[in-house]
């Protein structure tokens, strides 16, 4: 009879041991979400911003200032500082456009530092309660604005997502917890897609900051034809609203979006 007594003691301090590991768990995972209150944007290139694009800046450190909330601008050298011994950048990465290195940085800091991301744009709302709803709820994986539109969504994408557009979230602004499995796969298919693109992005590297593959403006708004292999939309907005769809349950729309009727910001 001893036995069963013990083995029934033990099936219990296993069971508690296990919630109890479980329960810190998601403790530890919420506070680090509370503490990184920060908005990362990049600037890869080394040519000057725009006196419009500072003036950007400038109202967005103004707005999350007085809501506590740290922005920073991350130029080439602080970039550098983010890549993980362990998961270096892929080699790719130097020959991606200016819009695609911002791309593939999004997703790769945000996966392992958690924080916000936000484009160099016109903002005028805080972005508090956005960090406040996922302090609150420890499934919520991504806080983002309501999609404009089905425009808003590339072609590319299946229809099946586009019919969904009212539910999901846009790339120019967001707020991620780390190490989620959104974020996972978002950033092993952007690392999937690079390497099959390698070798053509080594013999055809970007040419300017908005290069993208096919007939578009260049650099001085001509129509040209770009052999720099990667479509505009192809590492971001492509990936990033399936995997919404996917994971629609822990996607929450809680910001408010940039102004988009700014043109001037390049």
């Amino acid at each position: 009879m001893w036995v069963y007594i013990l083995i029934l003691t033990l099936m219990i301090i296993i069971m508690v041991s296990t919630m109890v590991f479980l329960w810190k768990e998601k403790e530890i995972e919420t506070e680090t979400a509370k503490n990184n209150r920060k908005i990362v944007s990049f600037w890869t290139e080394t040519n000057p911003m725009s006196s419009s694009r500072k003036e950007c800046l400038k109202d967005m450190f103004r707005v999350l200032h007085t809501h506590e909330i740290t922005l920073e601008c991350l130029e080439v050298e602080a970039i550098s500082k983010l890549e993980r011994p362990e998961h270096p950048f892929h080699p790719a990465y130097p020959h991606l456009s200016a819009v695609h290195k911002s791309d593939y940085l999004r997703v790769y800091v945000l996966y392992f530092y958690g924080g916000g991301y936000a484009d160099i744009k016109k903002f005028t709302h805080h972005w508090k309660d956005g960090f406040d709803y996922m302090d609150r709820h420890p499934d919520c994986w991504i806080v983002g604005y309501p999609e404009i539109g089905e425009h808003g969504i590339p072609k590319s994408v299946f229809s099946a997502v586009k019919k969904q557009w009212r539910s999901l979230v846009g790339v120019s602004a967001f707020i991620a917890r780390p190490k989620t499995l959104l974020l996972k796969e978002w950033l092993d298919e952007v690392e999937c897609r690079l390497t099959s693109l390698y070798e053509k992005l080594k013999a055809h590297p970007a040419q300017w900051p908005h290069d993208a593959w096919g007939k578009h403006k260049g650099a001085f708004s001509q129509m040209i034809f770009s052999a720099y292999p990667v479509p505009w939309s192809f590492l971001c907005a492509d990936i990033f609203h399936t995997l919404q769809w996917k994971y629609l349950q822990h996607v929450h729309q809680g910001l408010v979006a940039p102004d988009f009727s700014f043109f001037g910001y390049r």
